[in-house]
């Protein structure tokens, strides 16, 4: 069980009681160093007129048109990296690619400690960087979809 997914996956989606809108934050930007990006995610915010929850990115209520108080701009999610990157501290782990299967895997540059698992001090992972779908640590999902794709491609094309 990989309680940082998890806690991913709750924080994209928003929760399960089907009340407010379908996600709780949205993804602002990707932030860091090469090997060391992390996505920065904003939360949500309630108008103050008239209590409508609007996502983060929008400038003004979709609901009475007020302009969304400038407080709220930085209304971010509280992750290590970024809390690290704002006090000017180095992150210490960092992205690896391993040669035999191409999986990424994370080193340590302090303690030369690697793992398989992205670690909570990295933040959350950037979309679309292959992270989100690569199975736990060990899994063949790669290949998986490498012969999958591989079929798809092959197949004619529709006339």
């Amino acid at each position: 069980f990989n309680y940082f997914h998890s806690y991913q996956t709750h924080m994209i989606t928003g929760s399960s009681d089907n009340k407010g809108l379908a996600r709780k934050v949205t993804a602002v930007g990707t932030v860091g160093q090469a090997n060391q990006l992390f996505t920065v995610y904003e939360k949500n915010w309630n108008c103050p007129a008239c209590s409508q929850e609007n996502y983060a990115s929008r400038p003004c209520c979709s609901r009475c048109k007020k302009k969304k108080p400038t407080e709220l701009n930085d209304n971010f999610v509280a992750n290590p990296a970024l809390a690290a990157l704002k006090e000017g501290k180095e992150i210490v782990w960092q992205e690896v690619v391993d040669p035999a299967s191409y999986q990424i895997y994370y080193y340590n540059k302090e303690t030369g400690e690697t793992q398989w698992e992205r670690p909570m001090e990295m933040g959350p992972a950037p979309l679309a960087t292959g992270w989100f779908g690569r199975g736990l640590a060990g899994s063949k999902a790669h290949q998986i979809f490498a012969e999958l794709n591989a079929f798809y491609l092959s197949r004619p094309a529709r006339k």
